[in-house]
């Protein structure tokens, strides 16, 4: 299966770490993916993700309409949505690039993950600002690492 690893200037150097601790815990990835936000400006001292990795890099550039939305964390769920515009696979995982896996997790289809208790402020204000929504629970729904279906996204 084909795992996604959304990187960035910001987090470059930890995103190596991540995909390495992916491939050890998460049975079954056959291709490993960057997918870099090449419309963040680079930090000094950091790298191009080609000089950090032997693995396919994908620019957030090259998808549709992201260069339109200015906040980062909104344009990698943009770039999320679209993925299966540029794989074949039924399914394949998302993993944020600065996500340190610690143990195996079981990939079984069906199989609730983990629960992640994630809370990135600028995403509640956007929908309740911008999408005039209300949140309604106390948790979150944000994962650092998603499986996502074809079928579902198209």
């Amino acid at each position: 299966m084909k795992l996604f690893v959304i990187s960035c200037s910001y987090h470059a150097q930890i995103s190596q770490l991540s995909a390495y601790l992916a491939l050890k815990y998460l049975p079954g990835i056959t291709e490993l993916i960057f997918l870099w936000d090449d419309l963040l400006p680079n930090l000094e001292n950091q790298p191009e993700p080609h000089k950090f990795t032997n693995k396919n890099v994908i620019n957030f550039s090259s998808f549709q309409s992201v260069n339109l939305i200015q906040d980062g964390w909104i344009r990698q769920q943009i770039v999320k949505l679209q993925l299966h515009h540029i794989t074949n696979d039924e399914s394949f995982y998302v993993l944020d690039g600065d996500t340190l896996l610690r143990n195996t997790i079981d990939l079984r289809p069906n199989k609730v993950l983990g629960n992640f208790d994630v809370c990135y402020q600028p995403y509640f204000d956007f929908i309740t600002n911008e999408l005039k929504l209300k949140k309604l629970t106390d948790f979150s729904f944000i994962s650092p690492l998603l499986l996502l279906e074809r079928n579902v996204l198209s």
